[in-house]
């Protein structure tokens, strides 16, 4: 048909788009992780008392090491956000 135009992509608006994507995306995996470690301290406990139902060797201590692996996994994985940002 003659009267539909074809929209025409400007490459400066398509690649506007996609480094705004990546930053909304960014943005809520920091989100996500920080979360996930400020929420652990809060549900480590009941975490540990559902495990404890199953294997009663399992207690509070054996559920911290999961702390201080997500903080190693986040010192860790910090500098290739810059990285991959390039």
């Amino acid at each position: 048909n003659i009267d539909e135009k074809e929209e025409i992509e400007d490459p400066e608006e398509s690649k506007l788009w996609n480094e705004g994507v990546k930053c909304v995306l960014g943005g809520f995996l920091l989100h996500l992780f920080l979360g996930c470690v400020y929420l652990w301290g809060n549900i480590s406990i009941y975490v540990a008392s559902y495990f404890h139902q199953y294997d009663e060797s399992i207690n509070l201590n054996n559920v911290n090491v999961v702390f201080t692996i997500m903080i190693t996994a986040q010192g860790i994985c910090t500098p290739f956000g810059p990285m991959m940002l390039k």
